[in-house]
């Protein structure tokens, strides 16, 4: 009976060691993929509201954003930060609204999206 038991024993640590789920931290990278870059409304009211959305998969993420109009100057207010953020500004023209993600490999893209105000 004692030998019984002590097989049932060594055979129920065996299973259960087996079944285990296996820890995926080990360091297998999520691969870095910027989508797209999109916003809510590309025809905005001066003033007004857009959320813009990075759709973008990776480790350790970095968000670098920026605003202009289409000669290259600086135009436009960022709020938030992260892969959702709002953007306004105070007159009308067409401007574009760019973000650069890089991941902690130091894989980068840069996406823009065109907004007009009027």
């Amino acid at each position: 009976m004692k030998k019984l038991l002590l097989l049932l024993l060594i055979s129920g640590v065996v299973i259960g060691y087996s079944c285990k789920k296996k820890d995926n931290s080990s360091g297998n990278p999520t691969p870095f993929a910027y989508k797209s870059l999109s916003a809510t409304d590309t025809l905005l009211a001066i003033n007004a509201l857009t959320h813009i959305v990075a759709d973008v998969a990776g480790d350790g993420l970095t968000y670098s954003w920026e605003s202009s109009d289409l000669d290259g100057n600086n135009y436009g207010t960022i709020i938030g930060s992260g892969n959702d953020v709002q953007w306004s500004v105070c007159h009308s023209s067409r401007f574009k609204v760019s973000c650069t993600i890089t991941d902690k490999y130091s894989n980068s893209d840069k996406k823009t999206v065109y907004i007009h105000t009027f």
